[in-house]
C-alpha cells in the first residue's frame, strides 16, 4: 500500500482535492435540485417516430420529433441562442451515430421552424448512421438553446439495432430532469470525448414485428376549437414492423374515463378511445384515424395523450400528445352520450365468435320469429318461426343476396339475423364450422353476415352476451373435477373478455371457435355439458385482474413439468402475472400446446388433490386477483 502511494501526490494534498470535489458536488447538487435549464426554458416530448429501429451497418434512419415549447420565451432557429438537438448523458462528445449532414459532431439538427412561441410545437429531424459492428447501441439527446441554456423536459432516447445482435429487454429510463450544469458552452475549447457506447454482440435479431411511424397529422400546432364546438382530427401511422395489423385502437394513456375536462367526442368508441379501425393494415402500409375533439367549456391549453395499440399490443413508440387550444368559453356543453369504456363497465358485453369461413350461401332458420336488418339499420323482412331462408353474397357487387318466402332482398354487408325472443335458437341446416353430428346445430344471439375484403372471405358470425357464449365452451367434459371447471371457465370468461376489450383478435370478430383462441360449440355444448353451464353460473362475472387491470389469460393443455413465461413463447414484453411456474402434476409428460399459463392437465390435479379454482388460478397467473367485474 505505501508502495502505490509513493507513486502519487501527497496525502496533505490528496485531502485537499477531495475536499475540493466534496465542495463542488454540494453545489452541483443545489443546482440540479433546482432546474435542468434557466427560468422561461422548458418542453415536453409530444412524439418520436421510434424509439428502437433496425438498420443495417452503416445505413441511415431518419429521426423525427416533436416537442411542445411549455416555456416562456419564443424559440428561434438562427440567432446566438437557436435551439436545437445534443448528444446528452454524458454530453459534449462524438456520437456512434453521427451523420456527415449534422450540423456538428455532437448536435445533429437545428429546430425546423423559424420560430416556436410557447404552446406551439417544433419539429426536429435527422440522420442517424448506424455502426458498422453489429450490436445494440443506445444514444441519447437533450434540446439546447444554443450557449446559454438546456431545455428542461426534453430529453429522450432511441436505441438502433444493427443486425447480428439481439437486443435485451430492457426498460429506457425516464428523462432525466436534473443536472449539474444550468448552462452550455458550446463548442468547448477541448472537448471531452467519453467512449462511444459499447455494442453487446448477440445472435441475429428478427425485424421489429410491431413498430410503427406517424405520417400525417391534419394540425400543426395544435388543434384550434372553440368551447363546447368539435373539430375533426386526422393522424395516420405507417406499419414499419413485419406484421400486418388487423385491429387498430387509438386510445388515451392512464385515463380511464372522461372527466370534467375531458376532450372526449360522442362519436368516439368510448370515453377512452377516440377510434377504433378494423381493416388490415400490411407491413409498409398506411392506416388512418379521423375523429373529433369536443371543446372544453374553459378557454385555455389542453393536451390529448395517445398510444397506438394494434391487435391489443401497444405499440413501442408510438405515443403522442394531441395540443388543443379552446378560443373561447362556452357557457355548457352539449349533451352527450359517451360509452364508458369495456374494461370499466358495469354491464356485460356481447362477444362476437366467427363461426364459418362461407365457400357459398347460408341457410337460416329460427324457433322464434326474427328479423333481417341490412347494413343501413332498415328490416329488410319479418321471417316467421320454423322457416328457412338463404342468403348469399356476390363478390363482384359485394352485396348480400337475402332469399325468403315473402322476397327477395339485397343489401351491402353486414346483414344481421336478429331473433324477437331472446330465448330464440338459431339453426344452420348447412353449417360446416364444426361436426354437426356430435353437437346440436343450433345457436343464441344474433347472426350476421360479414364480408373481409383483404382475404375475400365471407363470414358467418354469432354475437352474444359473454355468460351465454361461456356456456357454450367445449374445453373440458361434464364429469371432470367441479372446481377445474370454474377454474377453467373463469379463465376464459377473463380470455374473451380483455379480447373484447382490446377491439378483437380479427377483423370481424372477436375470437375464433377453435383452439387459436377457445374450443367452442355453442347451444349444443350446453345440452350436453350441464355441469359446465352450472360453472358459469357459480363464478358468474368473475375475472383475474392484475393490479385494477383485467389482463389476458391464456390456458393450454398440458405441460412437460413447468409453464412459460410469456415472453418465452411470444416474445418481448414481459407480462409479470404470467411466469413459468412449477407443474407437478405434468412431471415426465411432453408439452402439449404453447405452455404459457394454466396448464389444464396440472389444474387438474391441483383440484383432485383439494384445491380450489381461485386456489388454483392464483397458482398458475402470479400476483393476480379474482374480482366480479359486472
Amino acid at each position: 500500500m505505501e508502495k502505490i502511494f509513493s507513486n502519487f501526490i501527497p496525502v496533505k494534498r490528496i485531502l485537499l482535492f477531495a475536499a475540493i470535489l466534496i465542495a463542488l458536488a454540494a453545489s452541483a447538487a443545489s443546482v440540479s435540485a433546482a432546474s435542468i435549464g434557466k427560468p422561461g426554458y422548458s418542453g415536453k416530448i409530444l412524439s418520436r417516430s421510434a424509439a428502437a429501429v433496425t438498420v443495417k451497418p452503416g445505413a441511415t434512419y431518419t429521426l423525427n420529433v416533436s416537442v411542445k415549447n411549455t416555456g416562456t420565451v419564443v424559440w428561434k432557429k438562427t440567432g446566438s441562442r437557436f435551439l436545437s438537438v445534443y448528444t446528452y448523458s454524458p454530453k459534449y462528445r462524438k456520437s456512434v451515430f453521427a451523420d456527415a449532414s449534422w450540423y456538428r459532431y455532437d448536435e445533429p439538427a437545428k429546430m425546423n421552424e423559424a420560430s416556436v412561441a410557447p404552446g406551439k410545437t417544433a419539429t426536429f429531424g435527422f440522420k442517424m448512421k448506424a455502426p458498422q459492428k453489429p450490436g445494440v447501441y443506445d444514444e441519447n439527446f437533450l434540446l439546447a438553446a444554443e450557449n446559454y441554456s438546456w431545455i428542461d423536459g426534453t430529453q429522450f432516447k432511441i436505441s438502433i439495432i444493427v443486425p447480428g445482435a439481439t437486443p435485451a429487454a430492457t426498460t429506457s429510463p425516464a428523462p432525466t430532469t436534473t443536472a449539474p450544469v444550468a448552462t452550455v458552452t458550446p463548442p468547448a475549447p477541448t472537448p471531452v470525448s467519453a467512449p462511444a457506447p459499447t455494442p453487446t454482440p448477440a445472435p441475429a435479431p428478427a425485424p421489429s414485428p410491431l413498430a410503427a411511424l406517424m405520417t400525417a397529422r391534419s394540425y400543426k400546432d395544435s388543434v384550434v376549437v372553440a368551447g363546447g364546438q368539435k373539430a375533426s382530427v386526422l393522424v395516420a401511422f405507417k406499419n414499419t414492423g413485419t406484421v400486418p395489423w388487423l385491429s387498430q385502437v387509438l386510445r388515451i394513456r392512464g385515463i380511464a374515463v372522461a372527466n370534467s375536462v375531458s376532450l372526449a367526442s360522442d362519436d368516439w368508441a368510448n370515453a377512452s378511445e377516440p377510434s377504433r379501425v378494423r381493416i388490415s393494415v400490411p407491413s409498409g402500409s398506411v392506416g388512418e384515424f379521423t375523429f373529433n375533439i369536443l371543446g372544453p367549456v374553459a378557454k385555455g391549453t389542453y393536451d390529448l395523450p395517445l398510444k397506438l395499440v394494434v391487435d391489443g399490443a401497444d405499440v413501442p413508440g408510438s405515443d403522442f400528445d394531441i395540443p388543443v387550444t379552446v378560443t373561447e368559453d362556452a357557457p355548457e356543453l352539449p349533451t352527450q352520450e359517451i360509452p364508458i369504456p369495456v374494461a370499466a363497465a358495469a354491464n356485460e358485453p356481447n362477444i362476437r365468435v366467427g363461426l364459418w369461413n362461407v365457400p357459398g350461401g347460408v341457410t337460416l332458420l329460427n324457433s322464434s320469429s326474427f328479423n333481417v336488418i341490412g347494413s343501413d339499420g332498415t328490416t329488410l323482412a319479418s321471417v316467421a318461426p320454423g322457416t328457412t331462408i338463404t342468403v348469399g353474397f356476390n363478390r363482384e357487387t359485394k352485396t348480400a343476396l337475402i332469399s325468403t318466402p315473402n322476397g327477395q332482398y339485397t343489401s351491402a354487408v353486414p346483414v344481421r339475423f336478429v331473433s324477437t325472443d331472446p330465448a330464440g335458437l338459431f339453426q344452420v341446416p348447412n353449417f360446416g364450422g364444426w361436426d354437426t353430428t356430435l353437437y346440436v346445430n343450433q345457436f343464441r344471439g344474433t347472426m350476421e353476415l360479414n364480408y373481409y375484403a383483404p382475404s375475400d372471405n365471407v363470414w358467418l358470425i354469432e354475437e352474444l352476451p359473454l355468460e351465454q357464449y361461456l356456456r357454450g365452451i367445449a374445453e373440458t367434459s361434464n364429469d371432470s373435477n367441479h372446481e377445474f371447471q370454474k377454474a377453467l371457465i373463469v379463465a376464459a370468461r377473463t380470455y374473451a373478455y380483455f379480447v373484447h376489450s382490446i377491439g378483437g383478435k380479427y377483423a370481424l370478430f372477436d375470437v375464433q371457435p377453435s383452439a387459436a383462441d377457445q374450443v367452442y360449440r355453442a347451444y349444443g355444448s350446453e345440452t350436453i355439458r350441464p355441469n359446465l353451464v352450472r360453472a358459469v353460473e357459480e363464478t358468474a362475472g368473475q375475472m383475474v385482474t392484475y393490479g385494477a387491470d383485467v389482463v389476458v389469460t391464456p390456458y393450454f393443455s398440458r405441460s412437460d413439468g413447468r409453464t412459460r413465461a410469456w415472453q418465452e413463447v411470444w416474445c418481448c414484453q414481459v407480462k409479470p402475472w404470467l411466469v413459468s411456474v412449477p407443474a407437478p402434476h405434468d412431471v415426465g409428460k411432453t408439452l402439449w400446446g404453447h405452455g404459457v399459463g394454466m396448464s389444464a392437465s396440472d389444474a387438474l390435479g391441483w383440484a383432485v388433490d383439494g384445491k380450489t379454482y381461485d386456489w388454483i388460478l392464483k397458482y398458475f397467473y402470479t400476483g393476480v386477483d379474482i374480482k366480479k367485474i359486472y
